[in-house]
């Protein structure tokens, strides 16, 4: 698998590194720049996983949805992670329309 270098998000392209020493499975970090940081070790589906995980992270920051308190984002970014592709891959019409 031909792993992504950078992530377009609306008008925004995030990039994407692959980082050796990492402890977590990967990270978006919002400033200075946006990026995404995925664990080198991360392979085939864990990478999709991981960095669309991050990317709905990324998504929410640069369309300024913010958070109170950081377990409220994981819970969106949870949701989206696991309903949205759901409900594309098992309703035609949503597939048709993208």
């Amino acid at each position: 698998m031909k792993r992504p270098i950078s992530i377009k998000i609306g008008p925004h392209v995030v990039p994407v590194t692959y980082v050796k020493t990492m402890d977590e499975a990967g990270q978006y970090m919002a400033t200075p720049n946006p990026s995404i940081q995925i664990n080198d070790r991360i392979k085939d589906g864990g990478l999709v996983l991981t960095l669309w995980h991050e990317t709905c992270h990324a998504g929410l920051d640069l369309y300024g949805i913010d958070f109170d308190k950081p377990p409220d984002e994981e819970r969106v970014v949870r949701f989206m992670e696991t309903v949205l592709p759901q409900l594309i891959r098992e309703n035609k019409i949503f597939r048709d329309w993208i």
